[in-house]
């Protein structure tokens, strides 16, 4: 009458659900580190993640700056919204 199989997940969605929190503090330390909401440019002058992006992005090299603009633009488009999508 009552199954007693268990329904195991399949084994990349346990690995995507273990690496999510991760994956989102990378995100948030990244988009932070570029562009902080709340601080001045005085506190950027003072952060090494802001350095450290900023020579990134300031890299002579091609392939450098076209790799940091495509993971920028996958992190920025993660939260988008239905608004902006629709408009």
């Amino acid at each position: 009458m009552y199954s007693d199989q268990v329904d195991v997940p399949a084994k990349h969605v346990v690995t995507w659900l273990a690496a999510k929190p991760l994956a989102m503090q990378f995100r948030s330390l990244f988009l932070y580190g570029r562009v902080p909401y709340d601080k001045s440019i005085f506190y950027k002058l003072c952060d090494p993640v802001y350095y450290f992006i900023l020579m990134i992005t300031a890299s002579p090299n091609v392939f450098v700056r076209g790799l940091f603009f495509t993971i920028y633009l996958l992190l920025i488009c993660h939260d988008r919204e239905e608004y902006q999508t629709m408009r």
